[in-house]
């Protein structure tokens, strides 16, 4: 077959704790064939393919979407997870805590019993903790026949993962639950044998006034989450140790429990949530930003387990006005949430920062914040990109943060990237010495950015735009139409690395019992 076999994946850094690499394709070597996930498809393929391959060149283009064609994906620390167009899942990477749901010589869940044979791998081995083998599970069942790829998302945290329908009171979880942190009710360990909980839709917790109330979105953090639903309530679970959850205390709930404070307050309607480690920032349709949780790396102000407001104007800026300054508030687009540091983008497009970097030894307490120099990635882009880049393509589009790294997307495709480095994950500056390759970038940056993808000038994007997922120490993008480039001769990153056998999970059963 000509198509490509998976999206094409770009990945840099340490990728799910593999040796670091520069920007190199990732290629999933144990997906199990084409013709044994989708027949009917994969015969579709070949007819495609056999009618291109009559027409001379350059006629017809080449075949479209890969076969596994990923819609969606998320990173955890040391995982990801990605699901296809048809709502089948992939996953990758570190399961000691079962987050990726695959058969483990330990167990699911942290603990549970071995699963049984009709969920091990080839030739009857069970899955190490960490073997980086692709798992590819069937999720038949999971999502409704008329599910847009829109509408299939999966969100993770440090080392658990939710996949979900938009939509819907669809909701599956794998991985750690020891704080309730996948929202299924309890906090007992992941059955092996399961594999995976799932939310029951007809649970206390859903608001009984209206059953046509769904989930919208979920968002992680280190060990919590928050689902926003279609009614713009709120709803969190997880780790609570520091207030995190905004429920007005510091107890870890046993079920998703409602975020009662904007519910009086109307005119506060939440646009945006972010989760990071062990706090929460909430962004209003007015451009007013609030948080709750921790405040030791000074990413918030005092709070009482409660969202309080953060007070960003300029007398508290670092560098800037300082003493004296305005102290009329910055009114705030867009909120991202890196390990310890919130990040914050104004109307204007300022990148602000406040919180910490604490192995770097960065700090910027609240409520002093700290603007980002963009200017310099700028300069360093249209070097890249060989010709000068207008500036009005430089609006901050959208943010895509991780456990220790944030990517900035501008409007022109540029990508830029703030926080850790020591894996290269954002940049690498290569360099033999003795033999030996090193990257000679620095270990972070948070007072200006790196620069981390520029587009190619010739390239057209059609159908999906390209779409990324950051874990600790690891980059991956997802571009089936190749608009950014690599260097041809860096080595491929395959997963696993070296020879392994197919390994392959089916939940068909179980979710097909699971009610709508």
């Amino acid at each position: 077959m000509f198509r490509r076999l998976h999206t094409r994946i770009i990945g840099q850094g340490a990728l799910c704790g593999l040796p670091a690499s520069p920007p190199a394709e990732v290629f999933l070597k144990t997906l199990p064939p084409p013709n044994e996930v989708d027949a009917a498809k994969y015969a579709r393929f070949k007819r495609e393919e056999e009618a291109w391959q009559r027409q001379p060149p350059p006629a017809g283009p080449t075949p479209g979407e890969p076969f596994f064609d990923f819609v969606a994906g998320a990173a955890g620390h040391k995982h990801f997870v990605l699901l296809t167009g048809e709502g089948n899942a992939v996953t990758v990477g570190d399961n000691r805590f079962g987050q990726t749901a695959a058969p483990n010589e330990g167990g699911a869940g942290g603990g549970a019993s071995p699963p049984p044979a009709s969920v091990q791998g080839g030739k009857g081995e069970q899955r190490a903790s960490t073997d980086w083998a692709p798992l590819f599970i069937d999720l038949a069942g999971m999502f409704t026949r008329d599910a847009p790829a829109s509408a299939k998302r999966v969100a993770c945290g440090s080392n658990f993962s939710l996949i979900y329908q938009k939509g819907s009171r669809r909701v599956i979880g794998f991985g750690n639950n020891h704080v309730g942190q996948l929202g299924a009710g309890g906090k007992q360990p992941v059955s092996a044998a399961a594999g995976f909980v799932q939310w029951d839709p007809q649970a206390a917790w859903w608001p009984s006034r209206d059953a046509r109330c769904v989930v919208d979105e979920i968002v992680c953090g280190y060990n919590h989450a928050v689902a926003r639903l279609t009614d713009g309530s709120l709803y969190a679970f997880g780790s609570n140790t520091w207030g995190e959850l905004a429920i007005g205390h510091t107890t870890s709930p046993m079920d998703p429990t409602r975020i009662a404070y904007f519910d009086a307050k109307p005119h506060m309607r939440v646009r945006k949530v972010a989760a990071g480690n062990s706090f929460t920032l909430f962004l209003t349709q007015d451009g007013r930003v609030y948080g709750c949780g921790a405040t030791n790396e000074g990413q918030l102000p005092p709070n009482a387990f409660e969202p309080v407001p953060i007070p960003l104007t300029r007398s508290f800026q670092a560098g800037g006005a300082g003493e004296g300054g305005s102290n009329k508030l910055i009114r705030i687009k867009d909120v991202a949430c890196v390990g310890g540091m919130a990040v914050y983008v104004s109307s204007h497009n300022e990148l602000l920062v406040q919180g910490a970097l604490s192995q770097f030894g960065v700090l910027v307490p609240s409520p002093r914040f700290a603007a980002v120099d963009q200017s310099t990635v700028r300069e360093q882009f249209s070097q890249l990109a060989g010709r000068a880049l207008p500036a009005d393509g430089f609006a901050v589009a959208q943010l895509h943060p991780g456990p220790s790294t944030l990517l900035v997307q501008y409007r022109n495709g540029c990508v830029a990237g703030l926080g850790a480095n020591a894996e290269g994950q954002l940049y690498s500056r290569m360099k033999t010495v003795n033999g030996r390759s090193i990257n000679l970038a620095p270990t972070f940056a948070v007072s200006e950015l790196f620069p981390v993808f520029v587009p190619s000038p010739a390239a057209e994007v059609t159908g999906r735009p390209p779409w990324f997922a950051s874990g600790k120490g690891f980059t991956l993008l997802f571009d089936n139409n190749e608009v950014y480039r690599v260097n041809e001769t860096t080595r491929p990153i395959e997963l696993p690395p070296g020879r392994r056998d197919l390994l392959r999970r089916s939940l068909r059963h179980e979710l097909g019992r699971a009610p709508k």
